[in-house]
């Protein structure tokens, strides 16, 4: 089915689609979330502020495998609020109930200055610039 993208969508959005459609033959299925409404995926989290709020991330994909990964793009220090959206993402994902569906993602930040490969990180982490010890997001592992 085709992808029909809003124009709101940022960069790194437009980009990781585009990605995501090069490597079709190793996705199952892959979904653009939107950014608000009961509609739309969303992860709860603690803002900077110390107030509780929901995080919408941006794809979520299921490979061939079976294997489900969550994703929301960034950009080095884009957001502010990332490491916390990225660590409240990991701790969802390691609950027990939801451990189950095989989750896996995070913050995924396009590295275009060295690899051009886009990077995720399995462990908590305290910026998006910093991505040394990021695991690679190879769709072909998961066939």
């Amino acid at each position: 089915m085709p992808f029909i993208e809003l124009r709101t969508a940022s960069n790194p959005e437009q980009e990781f689609a585009a990605f995501l459609e090069s490597n079709s033959e190793s996705i199952d299925w892959w979904y653009k979330n939107g950014d608000k409404g009961r509609e739309h995926y969303a992860i709860a989290y603690t803002n900077s502020q110390g107030y509780k709020s929901l995080f919408y991330v941006d794809f979520v994909i299921r490979m061939n495998n079976g294997q489900i990964f969550l994703f929301d793009t960034k950009t080095e220090n884009s957001d502010p609020e990332a490491p916390l959206k990225h660590n409240a993402l990991l701790e969802y994902m390691q609950n027990e109930e939801n451990n189950s569906k095989h989750l896996q993602g995070g913050v995924i930040v396009h590295d275009t200055s060295h690899s051009g490969n886009w990077l995720y990180s399995p462990l908590p982490i305290e910026n998006t610039y910093d991505t040394r010890g990021w695991d690679v997001f190879f769709p072909d592992m998961y066939k």
